[in-house]
């Protein structure tokens, strides 16, 4: 599926029959598109969907500004206003419908929205056919890699961790500013999966004279009279 632009655009089902504009929303422009049966989302979906008796739903409008709008409603009215109509799609994974969401294994599937990696759709379900890796059973703290299923993961583990990710795709930890080298270090904890600091300790000698206070900072050193 195509990625969708940012919606501005928002729209709330008044019941089964009709919508209502949200405040500060507009319509968007253009006809609806009630088309193909096998690209519209299903009733079984609108039933699997449902949170709390709500389903949300990327609502297809024929307008090239804004071609998506959220609309919230119960299970009902998702059969009734939208199994059936075009395009229109279960907003999971994709709250702001921007197309770059799946179906999990064992949801309703039709050509709406693919399955996530690692399951097809077979007879009308996300079925699993393959187990994706992840980011840490690969020691993959940065970068883009392949999850074994055909897709990718994105290893985020050093940012989260406070890192930086270098172009090798290593992790770097950068002592925060002001700390002195001789007496501070940051390397990152595969364990923790974070940026460990560490401070030398008390009168440890500084390379430019003086010795560390024991907080990472270097210290003046101290002079005793002659007289």
């Amino acid at each position: 599926m195509a990625i969708h632009p940012r919606l501005i655009t928002c729209l709330s089902l008044a019941g089964a029959g009709g919508f209502a504009l949200v405040g500060g929303c507009g319509t968007g422009t253009g006809a609806e598109q009630i088309g193909e049966a096998d690209q519209h989302l299903t009733a079984a979906q609108c039933a699997y969907f449902d949170v709390d008796g709500k389903d949300t739903i990327c609502h297809a409008t024929n307008s090239t500004t804004h071609p998506y709008t959220i609309i919230k409603t119960n299970e009902q009215g998702c059969i009734n206003g939208h199994a059936g109509h075009a395009h229109d799609y279960i907003a999971v994974g994709d709250p702001t419908c921007q197309g770059g969401g799946c179906l999990p294994a064992g949801a309703p599937c039709d050509a709406t929205l693919p399955c996530c990696s690692g399951a097809t759709c077979t007879d009308g379900t996300c079925t699993v056919t393959c187990t994706p890796t992840t980011c840490e059973a690969q020691g993959a703290v940065c970068g883009t890699i392949p999850d074994g299923c055909g897709d990718t993961l994105a290893c985020s583990a050093c940012a989260d961790g406070g890192g930086t990710c270098a172009s090798d795709d290593t992790c770097g930890c950068p002592l925060p500013p002001g700390l002195s080298p001789e007496c501070a270090s940051n390397v990152w904890d595969a364990a923790a999966q974070a940026c460990e600091l560490t401070f030398a300790g008390v009168d440890t000698a500084c390379f430019g004279g003086g010795t560390c206070n024991g907080n990472g900072f270097c210290g003046t050193p101290s002079t005793t009279a002659l007289y």
